[in-house]
């Protein structure tokens, strides 16, 4: 018999059984067994094998058509065989094979990995529903990210997606896969008709936060320059308190020159974090407050606290030479009403699970249709090229002078400065105060050679980084071949080469030299 099946033998003439033809009658896990139970125990039928599972699951894996790809699908093979479900690898799939896995309600596996097929993009859509599990082995568009979590091994984190700049191995994603298939495959399929962009959001938020819950529901907030001691105290903390922690190990992202619109991006993803956990611990150290990122999570920790949001609200407490004690809201930083609606706007525009830059296609059409009620919000710093493309370059010479971001107005955090005065000596950079500097994305090419300098004297040194990528998409309004990317690419004056097939727009990142 093929796989884990119910077969059931009739037995009412056991006279006639060895010459009568045998009937199997095959039965889905979802319908009710009482009465072939009953049937059994009156020894009016046989069991012949009663397998873990009524019915066999079947997972249909896309991938590319290349060595990788069929590694994948041969390690898959060897998850399909332990664990009882029928694999069906689709190698160099196309995009009416994604959609068809979807519409008839199938598993489905998706290897999203650029490095053998870099137009993948452009045969899938990102759709959120329980039978989809995405995977991949290079980094994902900054607005494509799956709403999936890391597994614990040891003191790593194996994801389904390396982080920016770095790239997962097949062993590791079938390491991920192995801990995360019993759950994907023994579960209810499901099917949520596509509306926009995303599935039935308020769903499967409230499903990743259990999920984050369940990895760590304590958050650590920290300053990189304390990484040595974070994973000491992340394990003594499990140890005694029996909770999981969860902390970000700085990577290639801590060197990146960000635009506003990344910085709010990665902000909003530890948001999610915070927003998940139990409890915030705080780990006080003296340059803590010095770093835009570190009060960043403090503020939003607050900022959920204080929002007239209902719903789970984490405990925030503050860790500092050993002693851990609660944070008074006397001690919070007052977030003004204005402040609370400029940070869920940020969220709103920036992050990976909501953003739309399609949007900026139909922008300057909205906008000259001249709607009063809408003309201050297209007006806004989240619609314009700058926010989303310039890069912003601290002076730590300045920073340190200019003292800790919870002693300065919350204003000057949530616009990265609060004057803008252009450097008549280095064109293309303009000063928004206290050593921030925002520098024109076109013309950061001129200064890899020549290094940004602060007015203090000090010089910044910049290097080429990862590629980083948009997901744009728009249905076709005709028969007429249409591609977002490349529109939008237009509108923001991007070269032809930065087109990734339909769907993709490519934008250079820049990572600060280390002193």
């Amino acid at each position: 018999m093929k796989g884990a099946l119910w077969t059931l033998r009739s037995t009412t003439d056991k006279r006639k059984l060895d010459d009568a033809p045998k009937k199997e009658l095959y039965y889905h896990v979802d319908k009710k067994l009482t009465g072939f139970l009953k049937a059994i125990l009156k020894n009016q039928v046989s069991c012949e094998h009663i397998g873990r599972e009524c019915v066999m699951k079947k997972i249909i894996l896309l991938t590319s058509d290349g060595p990788q790809g069929h590694d994948l699908a041969k390690q898959l093979a060897i998850l399909a065989h332990q664990q009882q479900f029928e694999l069906t690898p689709i190698f160099g799939f196309t995009l009416t094979d994604f959609f068809s896995g979807f519409m008839k309600k199938r598993l489905q596996i998706i290897d999203i990995s650029m490095d053998e097929d870099p137009l993948v993009y452009d045969k899938v859509h990102p759709i959120h529903t329980p039978n989809h599990l995405y995977v991949s082995r290079t980094h994902t568009p900054l607005n494509f990210r799956p709403m999936v979590i890391p597994i614990r091994h040891g003191e790593e984190l194996i994801n389904a997606f390396p982080e920016f700049g770095e790239k997962n191995s097949n062993d590791e994603l079938s390491f991920w896969l192995d801990r995360k298939l019993p759950e994907f495959v023994h579960q209810r399929q499901s099917f949520v008709p596509i509306i926009g962009r995303f599935l039935d959001m308020k769903r499967i938020s409230e499903e990743r936060k259990n999920e984050i819950r369940k990895e760590g529901s304590i958050f650590l907030s920290y300053r990189s320059s304390e990484n040595q001691s974070i994973a000491t105290l992340a394990s003594q903390i499990e140890s005694k308190y029996g909770k999981r922690c969860r902390f970000f190990a700085p990577g290639v992202i801590s060197h990146e020159a960000m635009s506003r619109m990344r910085r709010w991006n990665l902000l909003s993803l530890l948001d999610r974090y915070i927003l998940s956990a139990d409890q915030i611990w705080i780990c006080l150290s003296e340059d803590y407050f010095y770093s835009w990122w570190t009060f960043g999570e403090f503020l939003m920790a607050v900022h959920r606290q204080t929002a007239n949001a209902i719903g789970h609200k984490p405990l925030l407490k503050k860790y500092r030479n050993g002693a851990l004690e609660e944070w008074q809201e006397t001690e919070w930083p007052e977030i003004t009403e204005a402040e609370h609606r400029r940070i869920s706007r940020y969220f709103a525009f920036c992050d990976s699970f909501q953003m739309g830059p399609e949007a900026f296609i139909s922008h300057e059409d909205i906008q000259n249709l001249k709607l009063k009620f809408a003309e201050g919000y297209y007006r806004d710093d989240v619609w314009k090229k700058d926010f989303w493309l310039n890069p912003i370059v601290e002076c730590p010479v300045c920073r340190k002078r200019s003292g800790p971001y919870n002693k300065r107005p919350i204003e000057e955090f949530l616009w990265h400065g609060q004057q803008k005065e252009e450097n008549p000596a280095q064109q293309g950079i303009v000063y928004r105060g206290n050593g921030i500097m925002e520098i024109d994305y076109a013309a950061m090419p001129s200064f890899l050679d020549q290094g940004i300098t602060c007015r203090c004297g000090h010089t910044i040194t910049l290097k080429k980084g990862p590629m980083q990528y948009l997901h744009v998409f728009l249905p076709p309004k005709s028969q007429v071949p249409f591609s977002a990317a490349r529109e939008l690419a237009r509108k923001w004056e991007f070269p032809e080469a930065s087109v990734i097939g339909n769907n993709l727009i490519a934008i250079q990142s820049f990572l600060i030299n280390e002193d």
